[in-house]
């Protein structure tokens, strides 16, 4: 049965490696990836991830950099944690097939130590089947709900990658630093949960950057109508000094 993240915290989970699913599983076909003739990304995440649509919007940033335009694929599902995406067998399917260049991960806020510990767990697994691929698995690290614990769901988000040695991506910790700059820049949704236009941009901003090896301060305002140019000069700021401290590509 598929396992909602935000009940991951409560449950007491195993760090046992898991199964690859049953070889007798029908598949769904894969989604057709966006046009391009670039980098090859895979995103897998939830709502978080596709929120405003983080995948198009770090394509329209290698575009705007004069990169050529990537081939993007999202799994993208409502509730979903990295488990659930591999009990579907989707993603490994995804891996041998879709001769990815990077894989970006993302599960919930992950802010308790049983969330934590889950959250590495699966990353290390993705980790293993995506070398076995030839691919490289980047962590995109979220954040937090407002109210939550913030700077423990950075922690575990930079252990998970630390831990599996992969990319990281710390789209946390560059909407820390927006608040520093701005500490009213609206990054949380209504919802205070789900990123805004302003979060989103400055998530898509970080990956893009660390992806694509492109100056934020070069980048455009993806939202022009909704974001001003003080408050995107604070998010390239604040996306270059996450990147220079703590992202790793």
């Amino acid at each position: 049965m598929r396992m909602h993240w935000w009940l991951i915290g409560l449950l007491g989970l195993g760090c046992a490696m898991p199964s690859t699913p049953d070889n007798g599983t029908e598949l769904p076909p894969p989604p057709p990836p966006v046009a391009g003739g670039g980098q090859r990304l895979l995103f897998v995440g939830n709502s978080l991830t596709y929120t405003w649509n983080v995948p198009q919007l770090v394509r329209t940033l290698a575009v705007a950099a004069g990169k050529t335009s990537p081939v993007i694929v999202a799994r993208t599902t409502a509730n979903y944690a990295l488990e659930d995406h591999w009990n579907e067998g989707t993603v490994q399917r995804d891996l041998r097939e879709g001769d990815y260049d990077v894989v970006i991960v993302q599960q919930g806020p992950s802010t308790l130590t049983s969330s934590g510990d889950h959250l590495t767990q699966w990353v290390r697994a993705f980790s293993i089947a995506a070398t076995a691929a030839g691919t490289r698995v980047g962590v995109f690290a979220i954040a937090a709900p407002m109210g939550a614990d913030f700077e423990a769901g950075i922690a575990n988000y930079r252990a998970a990658a630390d831990l599996s040695a992969t990319a990281f991506y710390p789209a946390s910790q560059a909407w820390l630093d927006a608040w520093q700059l701005n500490e009213a820049i609206p990054l949380y949704g209504a919802d205070g949960f789900h990123p805004s236009r302003h979060g989103a941009a400055l998530g898509a901003m970080v990956i893009a950057a660390l992806i694509f090896e492109i100056d934020p301060a070069t980048m455009p305002n993806l939202f022009p109508e909704f974001i001003s140019e003080t408050e995107i000069a604070q998010l390239r700021l604040a996306a270059d000094q996450a990147i220079r401290r703590d992202g790793r590509r």
